[in-house]
């Protein structure tokens, strides 16, 4: 593999927060390695396959980057080579195939693609028959989204046959990722970045509400990641009886599909004010839309319930909201949270817990005389709470739900998925109907949490030394290249950030010799909480223990 050096190019300001936030967890890398399988049924030719998987690298720039984190810069190199690793699974019995290929998976999950990784792409052909293969591909986040998945297999299916038939592939034009990275300084983009967070400043003017869902486990102090998944259908008829009501209303099916979900968050957790995330592929706007990267971005939509509204004012209600909200995407959300300054929660993610999202489910992508059978998308991690995806294929939808298995059970989240199309089964019954006047499908949320319980050391480190207040508000002060005046000073309200975080974490281990984590950040963020911290470690590195456990 040759790496020559070719461009050099400033990170995106998406690729920064997301390097900000693996930093945070070591866990916090697994949800952004992708994960896709797809079952191949037909005579494969693996050295067209090969071929076909270099030609889509030497297309497409994002698959040929290397990040380089220290500089917050990204190299594109001029060639590179994705290896196509190979298993034969084909003498293997059925029942140890289907387990063999499930510990596959897993090992990809296990051992995620790391932003360290060159390439940011691993591909595996797993031989399950003659004429049956399994195609895995892991890929980083940084460099690619969903609609890029889209992109990349369905280039790849013609590039396939193009080599397979000897024939030079028909593909349009790649988009410019150079053009794409670059855009970010253009003042056009600045200008309405600028208007889209003065925007979103005047929505969240009064802060933002934490959204309380019924939790089936203990919150954990500090937020995880691991994850499950459950699929519901939507049949067919069910299906058109919702696009069809839908319409009738002047809304599509994602705006129809989301003020139902809405009523569903109003039901579980008691609560008028509501903000959850839409994921927005900036691909679907551009001029070019065949382009592989990471493009997308969340938007925080906030939705008032109105129990007296009719269910045909709160969907046009949700339809302007929609609107408005796609219309100021023009900033990524890690600026967006830093710039609101909220109060932050360790166990929670900022702003947003939960998204919700559709996709349009394509032709199948087209390998020639190889047959795209199912595609798989395993995960075991997760970075919200709740995600759900309605993959729509124009006749019949399925109900993708991902969601935090230290929070929720899995018989939980499927209840509220049955309960969620009982609810959009009632407002389209009747949109006349007051919203307070439609069926309870389930159970709200109790209004107060459980209390947390927390460590405490011992008395003699509770309250921490002047000489380290001193050394945590001069670090903090070089940092934030400002005066420190008190130690209840808060980190993140002076004006710090995850990218600063990181930056802190170094320099107080360097001045404190204390193993001092990004997470201690966000869950001490003045001088004299995270001073009290340091002590702590101290205490306990020299053989002191924690004492007791308290309730806050």
């Amino acid at each position: 593999m040759t790496h020559p050096s070719n461009a050099r190019l400033p990170l995106t300001e998406g690729q920064r927060e997301m390097l900000a936030a693996m930093n945070l967890d070591e866990d916090a890398n697994r949800p952004y390695s992708l994960v896709h399988a797809l079952t191949l049924v037909g005579p494969l030719d693996i050295e067209a396959l090969e071929d076909a998987l270099a030609d889509v690298v030497a297309r497409h720039a994002a698959l040929r980057v290397r990040i380089l984190p220290e500089l917050e810069q990204q190299e594109i190199a001029a060639s590179a080579r994705v290896p196509l690793q190979t298993l034969d699974l084909s003498a293997t019995a059925a029942t140890e195939q289907r387990a063999a290929v499930e510990k596959v998976l897993q090992d990809q999950l296990r051992k995620p693609v790391t932003p360290l990784d060159w390439p940011l792409m691993r591909v595996l052909v797993v031989r399950l028959a003659p004429d049956r293969n399994l195609l895995v591909v892991a890929v980083h986040h940084i460099v690619c989204d969903g609609w890029s998945t889209s992109v990349f297999f369905g280039d790849l299916g013609k590039a396939y046959q193009s080599a397979l038939y000897g024939l030079q592939a028909e593909l349009p034009p790649a988009g410019s990722y150079e053009q794409f990275v670059r855009r970010e300084s253009e003042s056009g983009h600045q200008q309405r970045a600028t208007e889209s967070l003065e925007f979103w400043k005047r929505k969240y003017a009064d802060g933002a509400p934490v959204l309380r869902l019924p939790e089936d486990f203990p919150r954990p102090a500090v937020k995880t990641f691991n994850g499950g998944r459950c699929e519901v259908p939507l049949q067919a008829e069910r299906y058109a009886r919702i696009r069809q009501a839908g319409a009738r209303q002047g809304c599509t099916l994602f705006v129809t599909l989301l003020a139902g979900y809405e009523l569903l968050l109003h039901q579980l957790s008691g609560q008028r004010d509501i903000v959850l995330g839409i994921p927005v592929a900036e691909q679907a706007s551009m001029d070019n839309p065949h382009l592989i990267a990471h493009a997308v971005n969340t938007v925080p939509l906030r939705s008032h319930i109105d129990p007296q509204a009719t269910v045909a004012r709160h969907m046009a209600n949700t339809r302007g909201n929609v609107v408005d909200s796609l219309e100021n995407q023009f900033l990524t959300f890690g600026t967006l949270v830093q710039a609101l300054r909220l109060p932050r929660d360790p166990s929670r993610t900022p702003l947003v817990c939960l998204t919700f999202n559709i996709d349009k489910l394509t032709s199948p992508f087209d390998f020639g005389p190889v047959k795209v059978e199912s595609i798989a998308a395993p995960g075991s991690h997760i970075g919200f709470e709740l995600m759900i995806n309605v993959v729509d294929s124009g006749a019949d939808a399925v109900l993708v739900c991902d969601f935090n298995s230290d929070l929720y059970a899995e018989r939980s989240v499927r209840g509220w998925i049955e309960a969620y199309l009982l609810i959009l089964d009632d407002m389209l019954a009747d949109p006349a109907a007051l919203v307070a006047a439609l069926p309870r499908r389930v159970a709200a949320a109790a209004d107060s949490a459980a209390p947390v319980k927390t460590s405490v050391p011992a008395p003699a480190v509770q309250a921490a030394a002047a000489d380290t207040i001193a050394i945590v508000t001069r670090v903090y002060e070089e940092i934030l290249d400002r005066s420190v005046d008190s130690p209840d000073d808060n980190f993140f309200d002076l004006g710090g950030h995850s990218l600063m975080a990181a930056k802190l974490v170094t320099r107080l281990k360097a001045q404190t010799g204390v193993d001092v984590r990004l997470r201690d950040v966000f869950e001490h963020q003045t001088v004299a909480t995270m001073a009290t911290c340091v002590e702590r470690k101290r205490w306990l590195a020299g053989g002191g223990s924690v004492q007791e456990e308290v309730e806050i």
